[in-house]
């Protein structure tokens, strides 16, 4: 039986632009791309949907490259949205997401951050970032 928790993204935006020194969090998209310049959108949509991998797997939003991980048992479980959209998530509920190796001109990373049920539905519910800069602080 496969079970689905934390999930990252239909579409993460990656963005370069000043660096911060606390993280500034935006609520809806248009303020995010207000603040933002030269963004890279990784839709998950090349997944196929209702299938996994261990991973890690290498991706890229435009011309940013980084890494997804899903080190718990299980690793990813692409989650089917509806029509091509997918949704990156985990086999298990308390299996987190970890995204590292960017590019080095990425300063910016947002998304929609949400949790699903066994069905593949959003729930609401609690969901917990950490980030982690270049150096390995959060």
């Amino acid at each position: 039986m496969r079970k689905t928790a934390l999930l990252l993204a239909s579409s993460a935006l990656f963005a370069a632009s000043p660096a911060l020194a606390a993280p500034t969090i935006y609520t809806s998209l248009a303020s995010f791309l207000a603040a933002t310049t030269a963004r890279g959108i990784d839709t998950f949509n090349d997944l196929t949907g209702g299938t996994g991998d261990v991973g890690p797997l290498s991706r890229s939003a435009g011309i940013y490259g980084y890494t997804a991980a899903a080190p718990a048992a299980g690793g990813f479980y692409y989650v089917p949205m509806g029509g091509a959209d997918v949704a990156l998530g985990t086999n298990l509920p308390i299996g987190p997401i970890i995204l590292s190796g960017f590019s080095p001109s990425v300063s910016a990373i947002g998304g929609n951050f949400f949790n699903t049920n066994i069905s593949d539905t959003v729930v609401p519910s609690t969901v917990t970032l950490t980030l982690v800069d270049g150096s390995g602080s959060t």
